[in-house]
This record gives structure tokens, sequence and C-alpha cells, in this order.
């Protein structure tokens, strides 16, 4: 057993190899995650645009239509970070707490970008504030 086999092994990692894909999945979850959030508020957007003529509730669209590409996208980033987490590390239990502290951590990571983007506004307000 080599030096660098019995370190991977004390601290729970298959291999270095290993440990860097499933931080550079992470990572780009923390992307994935902004145009996740992104995508949430630009459907509210086109839902304000559509509510203004028929008067009908605000960002019922945004529910309908933004909330389950949210919901979809945030699955598809755990099976993926599930995949790479159970070759990255030696214990099941660890891989799967180490992929769902990424998903949240990126998705929060991608929802402060957005919030700081839009000014602290989730969804677009309406009714749209009055500019001159």
């Amino acid at each position: 057993m080599t030096a660098t086999h019995h370190t991977e092994r004390r601290t729970g990692w298959t291999a270095t190899g290993w440990a860097v894909l499933f931080w550079l999945t992470a990572g780009l979850g923390a992307v994935a995650g902004f145009l996740t959030w992104l995508f949430l508020y630009l459907a509210s957007d086109v839902d304000n645009r559509s509510t203004a003529d028929d008067f009908s509730n605000p960002h019922e669209g945004a529910v309908t239509l933004g909330l389950p590409v949210v919901v979809g996208a945030h699955l598809l980033g755990l099976l993926l970070l599930l995949m790479a987490a159970r070759v990255a590390r030696h214990d099941r239990r660890s891989a799967v707490r180490f992929a769902l502290v990424a998903l949240v951590a990126t998705s929060l990571v991608g929802l402060a970008g957005l919030l700081a983007l839009t000014g602290g506004d989730l969804l677009v307000p309406y009714p749209q504030p009055f500019r001159p």
C-alpha cells in the first residue's frame, strides 16, 4: 500500500481524480443553480406581461411554468452529484451527505447571485413600479 493510497483511504476519498470530479460537478452546479433561479425570475416576468392585459392572478404562470423547471433541475443536479459522490467516496452514507450538502450549497449560491442581480427580488414585482 502506497502513502497516497493510505491517505486517500483515511480521508474517505477513493482517489484524487474522483474527488476533483465531484468538486468540479459541484462547482458547475452553482452555475446551473443560478441559471435555474434566473429561469424562475424570467418566467415570472413573462407571466406579469400577460397578466397586465387580463388582470388575472400575478405569478400564477411563474409557479406553473418556472417551479417545475426549478424542481426538475434540482433533481437532476442531485442525481449527478450522487453519481459523482458515489465513485469519489468510500462510504455510501458519506457520499449521500456530500451530495446533499453540495446541492443545497450550490443552490443557495445560485440564489444569492440572482438576488444580487435583481435587487433582492425572487420574482418580478407586480405591478411594475412606475419609471418615468
